[in-house]
């Protein structure tokens, strides 16, 4: 280890020895053994959900030392049944010693409190010296972690995102190594002080008086990748380019003070370094206006990381929240690209033992929007992304809400991570997440490996559902490693703030490693080569190596799926697919939720309808769509009304070849229809998408539902106001004052009369925290129960009115629009251009031209 350039030869002792830690547990235990008296845990539920029931409380625990005695009986007998034959005489040394202590106990058991605390410290001592038997730890004489502040300051409500910008960071802390993490006398060593940057626009700098996050160690163990920032946190006064920024200084004005920091500068953002460990360069792999993190090194060598340059906003904010995705770069830095097109945010990737990506999404298409950020796999190249786990809760207080810093475990297809809360930082209780059990949208994933600690948000205390009338708290664990399904390495701290280096089991021990006095610690890696999954072919052409140099990236991609019929759960017995609908969703590109209100959807997504492709009798369809674009896809009858709707989204990448089984199929059984033949949709070539009517791209009731009722409905409504509601096109009605003079009224959200009076009657689903749950009745989709068929306005519209009966044409306009969520604007700005049925370009997510997806001699490009 001292080969490393510029390793410090001081080495910095813990600032916490065991023994104080232990007097911290012996107060913490006696606390929690109230609460178990107080009926603070629901017992039953979490010896079910524990991987380890010894690791829960009971109600015969009656003081800390019964509680620590269970636990470390339990990790005893583990270690006696995986321990090699060498060490045996240390286990059964450790066991006469817990053996004599559990006796000396029973004949004289401590009365005062202080003889209570000294034979508890006994104990833990030996449960500590019992803990550094473990043969994983037997070749793992370093760790390589960072101190970090943990984001607490900067605005009045911490919210999952807000700790991944450079703005909200507090300057502090280091890459450290810790030597000899198992002895009595660890010590930790800075990586860096005066090293200078090597490239970049930091060159011939060191990183000094800023923050550093997600650490991480490459396969080989020779280098480091992680993000710093210089954490410049003082308000923006107006004077500053606002040209890249999410919204302007006015828009910023209309927040709290302690908003007015959120501007995007290089020396505001965390950008990505990398230090060889061998040769001592220190290089700055990003720069630019905008936050990267998460690095994290492939199978091949390339690095995937989290990135907010492509500019979108997410949705339920009030100030400037960049939406960082997954990327793809050259450990170098050069060939950057998106590996995702999803709107909203994702975080933390890393590798599965498989060679996979394994990352959280936040996932709420026209659904909750703080029950979904769970675990997303897709290869290394970005194709095919599918949520594994907990995408879809029944009940979203059954199970945690956030669960971040996903790693899988060695030699197991398990993964550890944190479950964690929505509004709060990425700190929680630690769990272990099975994808190849079914999902019952709760916990059969999940098991508990620290049951004591509440899943924050979601749970008022450990078993109990949320009640919003508690505190969330339970943010005590987080950044865990896992050396096998059992023990791991991961940052604590009883108060959720001091956060220290620990190895805890699945038995319910915990052992300090090394804690600094001032900054908190993060991101535990053990520094030691690792195996390398095999590397999976990329089957792209994102990357410049992957195409001819005269070649440019294609924009459209070929869209297989094998039998729309599979799906998890049936479709309405008897319906036929005619047709499948894809539909582009826009990212928010301004700064405040529901500004604009696009329809009566709270926080739904502009959208536009890219065209309809066939569906074949056997189920399958082939057709071709663009890359790089956020899309969803609906099934459709010979009506061409949507039967079934994903409230997901997907992309294509240039060069590659998307396809599906079904239409979201059971991934634990085999397709329903397995043919001997080659399906009907492969027999040719890829279908061109069938255009819909004008104003459905992008969408906005204007342009595509207000001409049929100027047509159909507006003059006989009008002749008979006083009786009929109003279906013109003005986003304003007249009514008399008191002294009987007309006044003007605006409608709400600038919509039109139109749209006011028929949304009521229309189909819509919700985002939004938690009050729209009833009212969207599940988070997925239940087939014939979407869009216009689930509405109370098509079966008026289908039986006539007042001898009107809408011509097909008319009417498929209708259900379009009630298919796509009842909207009435395409796009998150210039409103009242839309209202007025003017094309207004989405800014960020649609095709690039030329649109060849599209029937011969059509093309959205003379919309635009």
């Amino acid at each position: 280890m001292e080969h490393i350039p510029g390793l410090l030869s001081e080495g910095v002792p813990s600032s916490k020895s065991p023994e104080q830690d232990w007097e911290e547990e012996f107060s913490y235990l006696e606390q929690e053994i109230t609460r178990i008296g107080s009926n603070h845990f629901n017992l039953e539920r979490l010896t079910r959900e524990a991987l380890r029931p010894d690791s829960v409380y009971r109600t015969t625990d009656k003081t800390p030392s019964d509680i620590v005695l269970r636990r470390t009986k339990a990790l005893l007998k583990y270690l006696q049944q995986h321990q090699g034959k060498t060490d045996s005489d240390d286990l059964s040394k450790i066991q006469q010693k817990l053996e004599d202590w559990e006796r000396r106990q029973t004949a004289t058991p401590p009365v005062e409190r202080t003889g209570r605390l000294q034979s508890f410290k006994e104990l833990c001592a030996i449960r500590r010296a019992l803990s550094f038997r473990n043969p994983l730890l037997a070749e793992l004489d370093a760790i390589v972690f960072l101190t970090h502040y943990s984001q607490r300051q900067g605005q009045g409500e911490i919210h999952i995102v807000d700790q991944y910008f450079g703005f909200n960071a507090k300057p502090g802390g280091s890459p450290f190594i810790l030597q000899q993490p198992f002895s009595s006398h660890p010590v930790a060593r800075p990586l860096i002080r005066e090293t200078p940057v090597s490239h970049g626009k930091n060159k011939g700098k060191p990183l000094k008086n800023g923050s550093f996050l997600s650490l991480e160690l490459n396969y080989d163990a020779d280098k480091l990748y992680f993000a710093w920032t210089q954490a410049v946190h003082t308000p923006v006064t107006g004077k500053e380019d606002w040209s890249h920024n999410f919204g302007t200084y006015d828009d910023l004005m209309r927040r709290p003070p302690d908003y007015h920091h959120y501007f995007w500068e290089p020396d505001r953002v965390y950008h990505i370094y990398s230090l060889d460990l061998k040769n001592g360069e220190l290089r700055q792999l990003t720069d630019g206006n905008f936050n990267t993190i998460d690095p994290c090194e492939l199978p091949n060598g390339r690095i995937v990381y989290i990135s907010d340059e492509q500019g979108a906003n997410q949705r339920c904010g009030a100030r400037w929240i960049g939406a960082g995705v997954l990327h793809s770069m050259k450990p170098d830095g050069t060939d950057a690209y998106p590996l995702s097109f999803h709107e909203t945010n994702e975080w933390q990737p890393s590798v599965t033992n498989e060679g996979m990506i394994a990352y959280t999404r936040w996932d709420y298409v026209d659904r909750d929007d703080d029950g979904a950020h769970h675990l997303w796999q897709c290869y290394p190249d970005g194709r095919d992304p599918r949520a594994l786990h907990g995408n879809y809760a029944e009940k979203r207080e059954n199970r945690p809400w956030a669960e971040l810093g996903y790693r899988s475990v060695p030699d197991s297809h398990k993964l550890v991570a944190v479950a964690a809360p929505h509004h709060g930082i990425a700190y929680g209780s630690l769990i272990l997440v099975d994808p190849s059990i079914p999902d019952d949208g709760a916990m059969s994933q999940v098991k508990r490996i620290t049951p004591e600690i509440h899943f924050p948000e979601a749970e008022r205390s450990p078993g109990y559902p949320f009640d919003r009338g508690q505190a969330s708290g339970g943010e005590h664990f987080g950044t865990p490693w896992p050396l096998s399904e059992d023990f791991y390495l991961c940052v604590y701290d009883r108060d959720g703030h001091d956060y220290g280096l620990y190895l805890v089991d699945s038995f319910g021990n915990k052992e300090l490693l090394w804690q600094d006095a001032q900054v908190p610690c993060l991101d535990p890696i053990p520094f030691t080569p690792r195996k390398r999954p095999g590397i999976i072919p990329d089957m792209t052409t994102q990357s410049a190596d992957a195409r001819k140099p005269e070649e440019a990236p294609s924009n459209i991609a070929e869209t297989f799926i094998l039998n729309v019929y599979d799906t998890e759960r049936p479709l309405p017995p008897g319906v036929k697919v005619k047709w499948i609908r894809i539909v582009n969703l826009f990212p928010k590109s301004n700064v405040f939720a529901n500004e604009p209100n696009i329809g009566m959807g709270d926080q739904s997504l502009a959208r536009g309808s890219l065209g309809i492709a066939p569906v074949e009798k056997d189920g399958s369809a082939f057709f071709l769509m663009p890359t790089n674009v956020n899309v969803y896809f609906q099934l459709l009858d010979e009506n061409k009304q949507a039967i079934h709707s994903m409230r997901s989204s997907t992309y294509a990448h240039s060069g590659e070849r998307l396809s599906c089984m079904g239409c979201h199929e059971n991934r634990f059984t085999a397709p329903k229809s397995l043919r001997q033949g080659t399906a009907l949709a492969l027999r040719r070539k890829p279908s061109l998408l069938s255009p819909e009517p004008d104003g459905s791209y992008p969408m906005t009731f204007a342009r595509l539902v207000q001409p049929v009722l100027d047509k159909n409905c507006v003059r006989c409504h009008s002749k008979h106001v006083s009786k009929a509601p109003r279906l013109d096109g003005d986003t304003f009605y007249i009514t008399q004052n008191a002294q009987g003079e007309p006044q003007r009224t605006d409608i709400r959200h600038g919509w039109s009369n139109g749209y006011e009076t028929l949304h009521r009657w229309a189909w819509t689903r919700h985002g939004g925290n938690g009050i729209y749950w009833n009212q969207n009745k599940f988070t997925y989709s239940v087939p014939g129960e979407v869009g216009a068929q689930a509405s109370k306005l098509l079966p008026f519209l289908q039986q006539g009115h007042k001898n009107l009966k809408l011509a097909p044409t008319d009417l498929y306009r209708i259900t379009l629009w009630m298919d796509l969520n009842s909207n009435f604007y395409g796009d998150y700005k210039d409103e009242k251009a839309q209202a007025r049925g003017e094309i207004v370009t989405p800014k960020f997510g649609v095709p690039k031209p030329p649109y060849l997806f599209l029937e011969q001699g059509l093309s959205y490009g003379n919309e635009f």
